[in-house]
């Protein structure tokens, strides 16, 4: 019986490790998928002629192009799973509705190396969220886009300084007031800004992540709190909007623990 015991122990061993092996050629192929995914998003970036500019024309001309790209119907793709959702390059191929169209919009900026992050909407404090937006860092802080609408939203004449999430959510007039004047400038009819639903997709509670869904997050959110910033517009981590990376990260750590398992079982 011992003897059979420790065989038993030793397959289960190398199982571990082959797993394990298998767990890294596959992070290995996802890692190379990204280095693909990486350059067609830079061909994107070399178009749009950002080199040299300020973060906050670049973050413009971004949104820009955007919201130009493709549709804005939901995209159908989704990478491995639905909980993924589509990557930035199937945005980039077939569009998508506005939390694709940010996730590609965050994506760009990234490749730019302009710190972002998505945020959303919410038509009432306890609802689901009702849109999604991308929060940039620029030069004189953080400025809110919408690739969807395509608006920004400027606070001064000048156009050099721009609101972000915090002033937004302080005074619901600055969305009002530059919907409409985007209406009047484009069109009543002409524009998907036009047709913006100030009721439901206003900033009063716009947030970038739920930290009330339960007791650990709650903990973090009480943590940040007492590093003096506001947990609901701390920036998400990049990786949660990038279904590669975030695959190819879990690859590596469950490669990882087995190898490490298979190790301790031996």
């Amino acid at each position: 019986m011992p003897r059979l015991r420790k065989d038993a122990m030793t397959l289960v061993a190398q199982l571990c490790v082959v797993a394990g092996a298998v767990m890294f050629a596959c992070a290995v192929v996802l890692h190379l998928m990204k280095i693909a995914e990486n350059r067609r998003l830079d061909g994107v970036l070399q178009g749009l002629q950002i080199e040299g500019k300020s973060r906050k024309d670049a973050i413009l001309a971004v949104n820009t192009w955007v919201y130009f790209n493709q549709g804005f119907a939901k995209n159908p793709e989704n990478f491995l799973s639905p909980r993924l959702g589509p990557t930035p390059t199937d945005v980039l191929r077939h569009g998508g509705d506005c939390a694709d169209k940010s996730r590609l919009t965050m994506a760009l900026l990234d490749r730019a190396r302009i710190p972002s992050t998505l945020a959303m909407l919410y038509g009432t404090a306890d609802g689901p969220p009702t849109h999604v937006v991308v929060e940039a860092s620029y030069e004189h802080g953080r400025m809110a886009v919408d690739p969807v609408f395509h608006i920004d939203f400027p606070a001064d004449p000048e156009g050099e300084r721009y609101h972000g999430l915090a002033s937004l959510r302080a005074d619901p007039s600055i969305l009002e007031q530059r919907v409409a004047e985007l209406s009047r400038i484009r069109g009543a009819t002409d524009d998907k800004v036009s047709y913006y639903k100030l009721k439901t997709e206003h900033y009063s509670h716009a947030r970038t992540m739920n930290l009330d869904k339960n007791g650990l997050t709650r903990f973090v959110a009480r943590a940040i709190e007492k590093s003096g910033q506001d947990p609901t517009l701390v920036p998400r981590p990049v990786i949660l909007e990038d279904p590669i990376r975030l695959a190819a990260a879990g690859a590596y750590l469950v490669g990882l623990v087995l190898i490490a398992l298979g190790w301790w079982l031996s």
